[in-house]
C-alpha cells in the first residue's frame, strides 16, 4: 500500500541512531501497517524486540512484545500471543505505562475471545474497561466495549450485545473523529454487521456490512472486507436474493486469499457455507464449511471450530448421512462441553483466588486488631500508672498541706499576737514612733499570710476529702448580720456603700455554720476588692420555697467577662488588668466559695457583665424539719453591736 505516512517513519527510522527512538518509530510503523499486512507488521515488531533486548531497555522490549502479541493473535497464533501477553500487564505496570498495560488486557481479552474462552474474556474485559476508564482513554475503552460486546453475542444476548455498541457508537462520536479517517468506526461497524446477522436481523446486518464494505475499501483492509463479503452472502440468502448472493460469494472467494487474520477467513468460509446451505446446493455448503473446519483446526479457534461442526452436522442430516452428522455433532457438542468446562474451571480458579485473597486481608486484619489490642493495653496500662501516680502525688500534696495547718497557724499567730501587744503597749512604751509604723506592717502582713494560708489551707482539706462538715440548722438573716459586721470597716475603707436585702420569712438552712459564713466573707470580699470608690454592694437572700434558699452577693463593680468566667472560678485564676493589678490576693476566693458549696450538695452560679458589675446565687438546702419533735434545735444568732 502506498502510504506516505509509512514512508516518513521509514525515511525517521533509517536516520534515527540511539536504539529507544528506533523501538519507537518500529511500534508505529507496525500500528500504521497491520491494517492491511500483518506479516510486515510482525517483522517490525521482532525487530524493534531484538533492537530493546540489544541495547537491554526493558520497557521498550515491552512496548514491543505488546505489538508482537497483537499481530501473533490476529494472525491466528493465539498460542504464542498468549505466552508473550501475560507478563506483560504487570511489567508495563511498574514502569507506569497503565495504557500500554490496559492494551494487554484487552487483546488477552479479544484472544480468549476468539478461541471460545468466553469466561475469561469477560474477566480480561472488565478489567480492561475499569483500566481505560480510570486514565481516561475513551478510544480503547470503546475498542474493550466492542469486545464485550462480542462475549454477549456468543452468548446470544443480542440486544445487550447490540446497546453496548451503541454505547461505544455514542463515546466514539464525541471524540469528533471523522468516521472516514477512523479505523475503530470500521471495526464497529464489522462487529454491529456479526451481531445483527447472528441476532437474524438480515436486512439490518446487510445494511450494516454494506456500511462496513465502504469503509473497508477506504482502508484497503482485505481482512474486514473478506468477513462482509461473507455476511452479505448469507444476508442474501436469508432474504432470497440469489443474483446478490452469488455476486457476494464471489467477492469473498476473489478475496479471502490476500486476507490475514485467520478469524475472519473462518467466519467467511463459514457463513458462505450456511448460505448455500440455504439454498439447498448442499455439495458447495459441505466444501466452503470444510474449509473453514480446517483453518480453524489449524489455529486452535475451538469456538469457531464448534460451529463448523454444528453447521456440518445439519448439512450432513440433510444429506441423509446420518452418521457422519452424528459424528459432527458429536464433535460439537464435546468442543462444547470442553469449552464449558474451562469456562467453569476458571471461574472456580478465580473464586479460589479471591478467597485466598480475602483470607490473606482477614489475617492482616486480625493481626492489625491483635496488635490494636495489645497497643491499647499497653497504653491503658501507662495511663493508669500515670493516673494512680498521679492521684498519689495529689494526696500527698493535700495530706501534707491538711497536717501542715497547726504548723503553719501557730507561728503566725504568735507573731501577730506579739505585734498586737507591742502596738498597745502593754507592758510600756515604745520609744521611737517609727517602731509603731513597723509595728503596724508587720500585723497586717502577718494577717494577710495566715489568711492566705487559711485559704490554701481549706482548699487542700476539700481536695483531699479531709474536709468535714458541722451540719446544723442555723438561720439565714443571723448569718448575713454577722457577715456585714464583719466586712463593714472594709467596705467603709475602701469607699463602698453595703446593703443588706433579706426576704421575709426566710426558711433556716441545715448547714455548716462555719463554711457558709466563709462563702459569704469571700464573697463580699472579693465583691469590695473589685468596686470601685462609691460603688455598692448587696448581700441578699431569697426563699422560693423550693428546695434551696438562696443567698448571694451583687455589686455595680468592674465586671468578669464571659470568656473569663471559667478561669475566675479556677484555683489561683485570675483575669489580669490594670484594676486587679492593683488588688493583692491568690484568686482563691471565688473557687472556694463554689467548692464549699458543692460540699453541701447546694448550687453556684455567676453572671457577669463586664464594666457593669457581679452577681453571685449561692443556693443550700432548707432545714426540712427545723423543729423536729423531741429535739431542740441548734440556733445561733447574731447581731451588729
Amino acid at each position: 500500500m502506498d502510504d506516505p505516512g509509512v514512508g516518513a517513519l521509514l525515511q525517521d527510522l533509517a536516520l534515527a541512531i540511539e536504539a529507544e527512538s528506533r523501538c519507537s518509530l518500529l511500534c508505529e510503523l507496525v500500528r500504521r501497517v497491520w491494517i492491511y499486512d500483518l506479516t510486515l507488521a510482525l517483522s517490525y515488531a521482532e525487530e524493534g524486540v531484538a533492537t530493546a533486548r540489544e541495547n537491554n531497555l526493558k520497557y521498550a522490549e515491552a512496548r514491543c512484545n505488546l505489538e508482537v502479541g497483537r499481530v501473533l493473535r490476529l494472525l491466528g497464533r493465539y498460542a504464542e500471543a498468549e505466552r508473550i501477553l501475560l507478563p506483560l500487564h504487570d511489567i508495563l505496570s511498574e514502569h507506569g505505562d497503565r495504557e500500554a498495560a490496559g492494551l494487554a488486557i484487552r487483546t488477552l481479552s479479544a484472544l480468549y475471545l476468539d478461541v471460545g474462552l468466553l469466561e475469561q474474556a469477560l474477566d480480561f474485559n472488565r478489567e480492561a474497561l475499569a483500566i481505560f476508564d480510570e486514565i481516561g482513554n475513551q478510544r480503547y475503552y470503546c475498542m474493550a466495549l466492542m469486545e464485550c460486546a462480542e462475549v454477549l453475542k456468543k452468548r446470544h444476548e443480542f440486544d445487550d450485545a447490540l446497546a453496548t455498541l451503541d454505547n461505544a457508537r455514542t463515546r466514539l462520536a464525541s471524540l469528533a473523529n471523522d468516521e472516514l479517517d477512523d479505523f475503530q468506526w470500521l471495526q464497529l461497524k464489522f462487529t454491529r454487521a456479526l451481531t445483527l446477522l447472528e441476532a437474524g436481523r438480515y436486512e439490518a446486518a446487510k445494511a450494516s456490512a454494506e456500511e462496513a464494505l465502504d469503509a473497508a475499501g477506504v482502508f484497503r483492509c482485505k481482512d474486514i472486507e473478506t468477513g462482509c463479503h461473507g455476511i452479505m452472502a448469507l444476508c442474501h440468502a436469508k432474504l432470497g436474493h440469489g443474483r446478490d448472493l452469488q455476486f457476494s460469494v464471489e467477492r469473498f472467494l476473489a478475496t479471502v486469499g490476500l486476507a490475514s487474520d485467520a478469524y475472519t477467513r473462518i467466519i467467511g468460509w463459514l457463513n458462505c457455507g450456511r448460505a448455500a446451505f440455504v439454498t439447498g446446493d448442499l455439495r458447495t455448503a459441505l466444501e466452503h464449511v470444510g474449509k473453514g473446519l480446517e483453518l480453524a483446526e489449524q489455529v486452535g479457534l475451538k469456538g469457531l471450530i464448534a460451529d463448523c461442526h454444528e453447521t456440518l452436522a445439519q448439512i450432513r442430516e440433510a444429506t441423509g448421512d446420518h452418521k457422519a452428522a452424528l459424528q459432527h455433532f458429536k464433535a460439537f457438542y464435546e468442543i462444547g462441553q470442553a469449552l464449558h468446562r474451562a469456562g467453569v474451571q476458571h471461574r472456580i480458579g478465580q473464586m479460589r483466588l479471591q478467597l485466598k485473597v480475602d483470607q490473606n486481608k482477614m489475617e492482616m486484619l486480625e493481626s492489625s486488631r491483635l496488635e490494636l489490642e495489645r497497643l491499647v493495653a499497653e497504653r491503658t496500662q501507662e495511663l493508669r500508672l500515670a493516673k494512680e501516680q498521679a492521684e498519689i502525688a495529689s494526696r500527698s500534696k493535700s495530706d501534707f498541706l491538711a497536717h501542715m495547718s497547726h504548723e503553719l497557724r501557730t507561728p503566725l499567730n504568735a507573731v501577730i499576737g506579739f505585734a498586737e501587744l507591742m502596738q498597745q503597749e502593754v507592758h510600756g512604751a515604745i520609744g521611737s514612733p517609727r517602731y509603731k509604723d513597723y509595728l503596724k506592717d508587720i500585723h497586717d502582713s502577718g494577717t494577710l499570710l495566715l489568711s492566705l494560708i487559711n485559704d490554701i489551707l481549706d482548699l487542700s482539706k476539700i481536695e483531699a476529702g479531709r474536709q468535714e462538715l458541722n451540719r446544723e440548722v442555723c438561720s439565714v438573716e443571723d448569718i448575713c448580720l454577722a457577715c456585714m459586721r464583719l466586712i463593714k470597716d472594709r467596705a467603709t475603707h475602701a469607699g463602698v456603700r453595703m446593703k443588706l436585702s433579706l426576704a421575709p420569712a426566710l426558711r433556716p438552712l441545715n448547714a455548716d455554720i462555719r463554711a457558709v459564713k466563709q462563702i459569704l466573707l469571700n464573697l463580699l470580699t472579693n465583691a469590695v476588692k473589685f468596686t470601685p470608690d462609691g460603688g455598692t454592694v448587696t448581700l441578699f437572700a431569697t426563699d422560693d420555697e423550693g428546695p434551696y434558699v438562696t443567698i448571694g452577693v451583687s455589686d455595680t463593680g468592674i465586671g468578669i467577662s464571659a470568656d473569663d468566667l471559667p478561669r475566675v472560678l479556677e484555683p489561683f485564676g485570675q483575669v489580669q488588668n490594670s484594676f486587679t493589678r492593683a488588688q493583692a490576693g491568690t484568686g482563691l476566693g471565688l473557687p472556694l466559695a463554689k467548692l464549699l458549696t458543692g460540699l453541701h450538695g447546694g448550687k453556684f452560679a455567676i453572671e457577669s457583665r463586664l464594666g457593669e458589675g457581679t452577681v453571685v446565687r449561692v443556693m443550700l438546702a432548707a432545714a426540712t424539719d427545723p423543729d423536729p419533735v423531741g429535739a431542740e434545735p441548734r440556733r445561733r444568732t447574731f447581731s451588729l453591736s
